[in-house]
């Protein structure tokens, strides 16, 4: 990656900023990590599918924009529904959680069934966690 320490530190600053401003900027966080993630989703099927490395420039580009246009509409979207929103969001830091956890211990183990058991386990819980005490 090219820009590695311009992007590490955009989002360390901007993780630092929602963390101290909470609920507050609830709407915020939740709009910018569903519109970079669908966008990023977007990306990857396409150029994993469909797009070469000999296909004109004007179509990634057209590709990109539209990746944009719909993460933009998807984190509108997000925003509105709250709750699932939230929900999902525990979701994927439970799986990060057990994605640590493997990596810092269970790698011993040298399961595959114990780490997506573990990172599955984690995510349902967290979720649910989560759409229970959303408030």
């Amino acid at each position: 990656m090219t820009y590695k320490y311009l992007w590490g530190s955009a989002f360390i600053v901007l993780g630092i900023f929602l963390a101290f401003f909470g609920r507050k900027l609830f709407n915020v966080a939740v709009f910018i990590i569903a519109a970079v993630v669908s966008a990023g989703l977007i990306l990857i099927i396409c150029y994993a599918t469909f797009l070469e490395t000999k296909t004109a420039s004007w179509v990634g580009w057209l590709v990109v924009s539209l990746a944009i246009v719909v993460g933009l509409g998807l984190g509108y979207l997000a925003t509105k529904l709250e709750k699932p929103s939230a929900s999902l969001l525990a979701g994927w830091g439970g799986f990060c959680a057990g994605v640590l956890l493997n990596e810092t211990v269970l790698y011993l183990a040298g399961s595959v069934a114990l780490f997506w058991c573990v990172n599955i386990g984690l995510a349902v819980i967290c979720a649910i966690a989560a759409w229970f005490l959303f408030n």
